[in-house]
């Protein structure tokens, strides 16, 4: 997972910072720096059980807190392009007992376009691509579908394929802009029986635009 991680890090790095060299020639870059946080609910199902039990993500974690790192820059003034990165606390689902920590991570690339709407009024849509990766303690067998304590084997990674996410931006002041938003992702975890699974967030950003 390591390597993987490491891997796709260089990748976003290396789009990130070569997006803007046609504005770059032209105007220093400007970064923009947002910070997220919200809700998350668990869809799908986090691995098949070849021919057993298929195990549900919401067997494992019944939500999640998600607080996420966005860094871009616009391309204009209505495209941004950026890397996300996103950490979560899973939340233990009511079976589980003794120790039920589990937390969720994701790093990703981001593509969206801002509608200046008004000056102080901006709603956007946007698309990503990225790797997800969930922890927990415990993890439902695929043999008995009841929930085991794991160690290495409790670590769920794959790539995110694809993920769709808008929102509503107020101006704050100046370059600060604050508001709702929401995401919906589609990936699926390397293993035996891979599935898909989502996870559907919303919450509140706040953008520092330049």
């Amino acid at each position: 997972m390591r390597n993987s991680v490491v891997t796709f890090g260089a990748i976003i790095t290396l789009i990130l910072a070569g997006a803007p060299v046609a504005q770059a020639e032209s105007e220093d870059l400007k970064l923009s720096f947002g910070l997220r946080a919200g809700y998350g609910l668990p869809i799908g199902i986090a691995k098949g059980g070849d021919s057993h039990y298929d195990i549900y993500l919401d067997e494992i974690v019944k939500g999640i807190v998600p607080a996420q790192l966005d860094v871009g820059t616009f391309l204009g003034s209505h495209f941004y392009v950026g890397a996300s990165f996103q950490y979560a606390v899973g939340l233990a689902v009511s079976e589980c007992q003794g120790d039920c920590g589990a937390s969720a991570m994701r790093i990703g690339l981001n593509l969206s376009y801002h509608h200046p709407w008004s000056e102080k009024l901006s709603p956007w849509v946007g698309l990503g691509v990225g790797y997800d990766v969930l922890d927990a303690d415990q993890v439902p067998s695929v043999m008995t579908g009841e929930l085991e304590p794991t160690s290495s084997h409790g670590r769920l990674e794959g790539f995110e394929v694809g993920n769709l996410q808008g929102g509503i931006d107020f101006n704050v002041a100046g370059p600060v802009w604050f508001g709702p938003y929401v995401t919906g992702t589609l990936a699926r975890y390397d293993g035996q029986d891979a599935r898909f699974h989502s996870w559907f967030m919303g919450g509140l950003r706040l953008l520092v635009r330049r």
